[in-house]
């Protein structure tokens, strides 16, 4: 099946997305009775009558998928502007026929441009009696030509439109937006795309709560089906995932697939295999001294590690060695045996009971690789109340890794009286 990518791009109230809905009425893919402004989904999005979210639809005319992704038109939401032109070839931009370009426009137009795109014309609301569509249609040509469009991209086609009707035509007026379709399948290429290993360009991601998260995004390269292993990349690394399923949109729905179509808009659930990623670094061969047994250690066990001869280089300067923090000092005061006993596992101290603190003082070495704030005199709090059992012995691991020859014992005074 040949495919087009386009993205709606206009100003706020221009009729974008009552133009799709219209669109996907007369493709079949949306009845009446589903309502208006579909795409416009969200909750502050209806309040408000805008695009805030990049959301993708599909039909299918003269048996061509046409993808069409409703971007939002206003410059609060750049980001999500930018990620939708990403994935598609050619883009349709809807000026009002009274109101012609408006800074939204501009703000959209000039990231399209500059992506390459060519632009589609469509003058809507031509049925507004202040509607000036012939000097709508020059200013936006002027337009263009201030934001540095090239010859290609001036070379535009154009069409009348009565959104709300779903009426679209060229020259004489029409009740069907037979020739917008039309036009689409003749002017926008069909998506780039190549033979090769598997490669999705992701624009956008989605949950789902049965497969988690969910890609969408522009199938750049090869093709892809349930159950392969695919890697996510990163900078630096890569993370391997499950292909949980393949998704391509029809009409409003997300209808699963076998195998995605090349240049296709997908969206792909997968899961990630068991916290495996594949780094590479380039190091001095001295800093592999003694790295392998921190290696397996941080892995638990389960890593692997293997070097090959890269080059010679300049000196790399010195490498710090030390590979845990310290622990300092939060209260000035005495030390005492019971704050000592609770820390002792995560600190190996420098000092013992009794010791005189300083805030900011160094008092040990805490067992990661971050500083740790301490407060080692904190004393039991002592209480009226007998209970068996309630005293612990408390030993402390001395400087030099010895147990103490006689364990550190707090003994509670208590008192009963009527």
């Amino acid at each position: 099946m040949e495919i087009r990518n386009i993205a709606i791009i206009a100003h706020v109230d221009h009729g974008k997305t009552t133009l799709v809905d219209a669109m996907l009425r007369q493709a079949k893919a949306l009845s009446k009775e589903e309502g208006e402004r579909i795409l416009d989904s969200g909750d502050l999005e209806k309040e408000r009558g805008i695009t805030i979210l990049a959301k993708n639809t599909a039909v299918v005319w003269g048996g061509v998928k046409v993808n069409i992704v409703d971007t939002p038109g206003h410059a609060d939401f750049g980001g999500e502007v930018e990620r939708a032109l990403s994935l598609v070839d050619g883009v349709l931009l809807l000026v009002d026929a009274a109101e012609g370009p408006m800074p939204q426009t501009r703000f959209v137009l000039r990231k399209a441009l500059g992506a390459g795109l060519k632009p589609i014309v469509v003058l809507n609301k031509v049925d507004k009696k202040e509607a000036r569509p012939d000097e709508v249609l020059s200013l936006t040509f002027d337009l263009m030509v201030e934001l540095g469009a090239s010859d290609d991209q001036l070379d535009f086609p154009y069409l009348y439109a009565i959104g709300r009707e779903g009426r679209a035509w060229r020259e004489e007026p029409r009740n069907d937006l037979h020739e917008l379709f039309q036009v689409i399948v003749e002017h926008v290429p069909p998506p780039r795309w190549t033979e090769g290993p598997f490669q999705l360009l992701v624009a956008n991601l989605d949950h789902s709560p049965y497969l988690g998260r969910v890609a969408i995004g522009k199938v750049a390269r090869g093709r892809v089906r349930k159950g392969e292993t695919v890697a996510i990349l990163k900078e630096g690394a890569s993370l391997l995932a499950k292909v949980a399923a393949v998704y391509t949109h029809q009409g409003l729905e997300r209808v699963e697939v076998e195998e995605s179509l090349p240049g296709d808009i997908v969206a792909v659930a997968g899961a990630e295999v068991g916290e495996r990623v594949r780094a590479e670094f380039v190091i001095p061969a001295r800093a592999l001294f003694g790295f392998r047994s921190l290696f397996l250690s941080l892995t638990g066990g389960e890593g692997l590690l293997s070097h090959t001869f890269h080059g010679y280089g300049p000196e790399a300067g010195p490498i710090p060695t030390r590979t845990t923090g310290s622990a300092v000092a939060m209260e000035a005061g005495v030390a005492t045996a019971y704050s000592l006993n609770r820390l002792q596992e995560r600190v190996q101290f420098f000092i013992e009971p009794g010791t005189e603190v300083y805030v900011g003082m160094i008092v040990g070495e805490h067992v990661r690789e971050n500083d740790l704030d301490v407060n080692v005199t904190l004393a039991k709090k002592l209480t009226n109340v007998r209970a068996a059992g309630s005293d612990e012995n408390i030993r402390l691991t001395p400087r030099d890794g010895s147990p103490w020859r006689r364990p550190w014992r707090f003994w509670r005074r208590t008192s009963s009286w009527r």
